[in-house]
């Protein structure tokens, strides 16, 4: 099985150019790993329906995802936006890929947790990013700003509900992610360079709760770093990242999978 993987297509910051001219390469699954524009804009996702060319695709949520609406709002706009295409929106739960291959599929956010100091973390993130004044949370019948604490819970959510499904099936599993959900995820030598409150907005660090699952993902696919890599964590699990971003190109690499009769496993080597 072939799948191209990405993320951070920001079609809304493409060119005349690339808008034209954007096309992803051949494959058996397509898999999106969230922040496809700002907000949702009906003509973008006819775009993408056309550039997936009717190949299995399946998109998860990425923060500008959200971007002037409650992530419920978002979700089933774009849910009915792509009912009926070869396109499924795949959020806190999991679909079958292939038999014994199962794909389980978050925005899962942060914890902030990453250098052990959240209070600074916070007061970074709010200094660097719009997300507090464009994404909104109803409380019933009236809206507020999304606040720190709400992405802790929906990162906590996210990783105690697939925690309990990975639990409960024998299936090979690929779990895709829009944050990072390992510090490998971040684009600096990690040895030479301390971590910064601002990494915390990018990854959290789920190592301990994920490498040693009974059933640990096959692939950590993820977003939202803008930087391309293929890290393996464990010899069992692999991550993934192949994003656009605002000014960038996608590499044109594909994820090969084999299946030796009761695993599935990844050919090849990583491609650093």
């Amino acid at each position: 099985m072939k799948l191209f993987i990405c993320s951070d297509l920001h079609i809304d910051a493409l060119t005349p150019a690339q808008y034209r001219n954007f096309t992803l390469p051949p494959a058996d699954v397509y898999l999106i790993a969230g922040d496809h524009m700002n907000g949702v804009v009906e003509s973008h996702y006819r775009w993408l329906i056309q550039k997936t060319n009717g190949i299995p695709t399946y998109l998860t949520m990425g923060n500008h995802d959200y971007y002037g609406l409650t992530r419920e709002d978002a979700i089933k706009r774009i849910r009915q936006l792509v009912w009926g295409s070869s396109i499924q929106l795949v959020f806190n739960e999991s679909v079958l890929l292939a038999p014994g291959l199962q794909l389980w599929a978050s925005d899962f956010w942060t914890d902030l947790a990453l250098t052990g100091n959240r209070e600074r973390v916070v007061a970074a993130s709010r200094a660097v990013w719009d997300d507090f004044d464009e994404i909104y949370v109803r409380e019933g019948a009236e809206f507020r700003c999304m606040r720190t604490d709400d992405m802790v819970a929906w990162h906590q959510a996210a990783l105690a509900q697939f925690v309990e499904f990975q639990a409960q099936t024998d299936d090979d599993i690929l779990l895709m992610s829009h944050h990072g959900l390992c510090p490998e995820a971040l684009a600096r030598n990690l040895m030479d360079e301390p971590l910064t409150e601002v990494d915390a907005f990018f990854t959290s660090d789920a190592r301990d709760r994920l490498l040693g699952l009974t059933n640990a993902p096959l692939l950590l696919i993820h977003g939202h770093v803008h930087r391309y890599h293929r890290t393996p964590l464990t010899a069992r699990t692999t991550a993934f990242c192949n994003p656009r971003g605002t000014h960038g190109t996608l590499r044109q690499t594909l994820v090969e999978l084999e299946y030796t009769g009761s695993r599935w496993r990844l050919i090849g080597e990583p491609d650093y």
